[in-house]
Formats: structure tokens, C-alpha cells, sequence
């Protein structure tokens, strides 16, 4: 049965988002960024206007060489980033599945770019939108799917970003169930005095990644709360725990 590592943080700056997603990147194992017709996809879900962007702009800023990235699209919107990484062609691409005119402006949603011999079971499983979103890439990479937990609910790696007020798109919050309850009290407790203190959860389905034993030991040395668990299995029930770590105040940054 296909498995799942999931680790919850609680992020006390803007700061602590591009530190925390470093520390995720600098572990992924280079067969996974390096594969055009499997790239890393990477789902980043949450509140509204609570930095979910800061996760694609920490993950282009990081992982391409200095002085190698050009973009193309519409910032913030749908971005093509192609560059290099160790002297070899690399690719980000992001896309914000919330704006419902995206097919307006993004050359890459164009019905009629359906290719007659197109994987049927790819495009059944992605949708018609991220299937041709996927397949374009010239490059290994990352893709990232921003509001997309509808069109694709189970990426390689996901990010769910909460902050204390707001809606939340396309779907219910499951965090709520998810979350030790002396987690959840630590964060309201924080977010009062705190604009950008933020509950981040990360989950990681990967196969590359779950099998990559330097990515796991990396993973779990810096992640509280991290369990392991089954897809399809029953939720463990949740119990109190009698000490919450906070990522920007208990764990150093990357150097």
C-alpha cells in the first residue's frame, strides 16, 4: 500500500518560508529533478494570502545556478522558469489554478494543444488543464500546483499553509482533524501577537523521495510531528503532546 511522511511546523516569520522549503530542496535526490516526463510535482494548498507563493519563489531562487533563470507568463500566475542546475538544463514551471481565466492567457491551456494520441489515463487522472500544463516541460524539474488540490490531490510533495484567518479554496481544511491539539493551541497563542506566524504542513508521497535515504534522514531530523503513514488507512487517533517546536524559533536556518 503506497505510503506518506507527513511533518507539521509552525513558522513564526516570512523569512522562516523560504528557510523551511531550503531545507526540504537541498535533500531531494537529483533523479527526481532530473526526469522531463516525471518532474517533481509539488501541490501548495492553504489559506488565502498566507505566502503560499513564498514556497515556488524559495524552490527558483535556490535550486538554479546564480545569474541561469529566465522567466516567461504572467507572474504569479502561470511562470515558466528554465535556467540551469549544475551546468545542466533545468525548468520550474507554477501555475495558480484559482484564476479562472487562466486558459486566457496561458498559452500552455489552449484546448485545441490536446494532442489526438495524448495518455488517456494521464490526462483522466491530471485533468485536461494539468496534463497539458505537465507535458510541455523541455527540461527536468519541479512543477508547482498552486490551489489545485481539486485537479491533482496527490503530488509527489505538498504544502499546506495556514494562517488563523481566512478562506480556503476549492476544498474543506483537513487540518483541523490532523493537527495535535497542543500544536493547534500553540499557534493561535503565537498568531495574536504575530502577523506571519504560520501552520505548515508538509506531506511527502514520492516514491523517489520515501526510498531516498538521504532525503528521510534529512527530513525527519528537522521535522516534528513526523509520522508515517498509509493512504488508505484508518487516521491515528490524536492525542496531546506536552511540547510544540517551532520552526523559526527552536531550528536554525540554513547557512
Amino acid at each position: 500500500m503506497a505510503r506518506a511522511v507527513t511533518a507539521q511546523f509552525i513558522t513564526v516569520a516570512r523569512a522562516d518560508l523560504f528557510a523551511l522549503t531550503q531545507r526540504i530542496f537541498e535533500s531531494v535526490p537529483d533523479d527526481a529533478l532530473r526526469d522531463p516526463a516525471n518532474p517533481l510535482t509539488v501541490g501548495v494548498n492553504g489559506t488565502m494570502e498566507s505566502g503560499k507563493k513564498i514556497i515556488a519563489d524559495a524552490a527558483v531562487e535556490y535550486l538554479f545556478d546564480k545569474d541561469t533563470a529566465a522567466r516567461e507568463g504572467i507572474g504569479g500566475r502561470d511562470e515558466y522558469w528554465t535556467g540551469q542546475r549544475g551546468a545542466r538544463p533545468f525548468e520550474i514551471d507554477y501555475i495558480d489554478v484559482a484564476y479562472q481565466d487562466r486558459e486566457e492567457y496561458s498559452p500552455r491551456l489552449q484546448h485545441d494543444q490536446l494532442p489526438a494520441d495524448r495518455d488517456l489515463r494521464a490526462t483522466q487522472r491530471y485533468g485536461e488543464k494539468i496534463y497539458l500544463f505537465l507535458r510541455q516541460r523541455a527540461a527536468g524539474g519541479i512543477t508547482f500546483l498552486q490551489n489545485a488540490q481539486n485537479e491533482m490531490s496527490q503530488p509527489s510533495l505538498s504544502f499546506f499553509i495556514e494562517k488563523t484567518s481566512g478562506s480556503i479554496l476549492s476544498y474543506t481544511d483537513p487540518r483541523w482533524v490532523d493537527t495535535p491539539l497542543s500544536m493547534r493551541y500553540e499557534f493561535q497563542s503565537i498568531a495574536r501577537k504575530n502577523f506571519w506566524t504560520r501552520l505548515v504542513s508538509v506531506d511527502v508521497r514520492d516514491e523517489r523521495l520515501l526510498d531516498d535515504s538521504r532525503f528521510m534522514a534529512d527530513f525527519r531530523a528537522f521535522s516534528p510531528f513526523s509520522t508515517l503513514t498509509r493512504r488508505h488507512a484508518a487516521p491515528a487517533a490524536v492525542g496531546m503532546t506536552s511540547t510544540v517546536n517551532v520552526f523559526g524559533r527552536d531550528f536554525p536556518h540554513p547557512l
